[in-house]
């Protein structure tokens, strides 16, 4: 009998022409917990992904490095990119970088007739070095 009525009152509230409502409506939603990611990029680069969101929500954060940096990780101790993140809290993340430091090794050797005052070795780009050669009496 319950089934009946409350049949019944469904079908008559949703071909009330005088009502705006729908059945959705009239009944009451739970209310929705929204939750807030905060990203943010470090010193050479840039995020994108964060904002506010709904509990339960899957956000995929992007960490983009600029030309001569590389995204070492997130604050968290995580290192994917894209990070994939379950929201049921409040987050904020940082994204860091750091700069990329090319390294060269400089091969110095002496012809017949002299000396040099290195062999060279391993240089991080931007360094500069002296290097003197000597001649022996009789040398230019």
């Amino acid at each position: 009998m319950k089934k009946i009525l409350t049949l019944s009152l469904l079908v008559i509230l949703s071909c009330s022409k005088d009502s705006s409502e729908s059945v959705e409506d009239i009944f009451i939603q739970p209310p929705v917990t929204m939750f807030e990611l905060g990203v943010n990029a470090g010193e050479g680069g840039s995020v994108s992904g964060g904002g506010l969101y709904p509990q339960g929500t899957q956000v995929t954060i992007t960490a983009t490095p600029n030309s001569g940096y590389s995204f070492t990780g997130w604050t968290n101790g995580n290192t994917d990119n894209p990070l994939t993140i379950t929201l049921n809290s409040d987050i904020s993340l940082t994204a860091n970088f750091e700069e990329i430091i090319n390294t060269y090794t400089l091969i110095v050797s002496a012809g017949d007739g002299g000396t040099v005052s290195s062999e060279g070795g391993e240089y991080e780009e931007g360094v500069e070095v002296t290097i003197a050669a000597t001649p022996d009496d009789g040398y230019e």
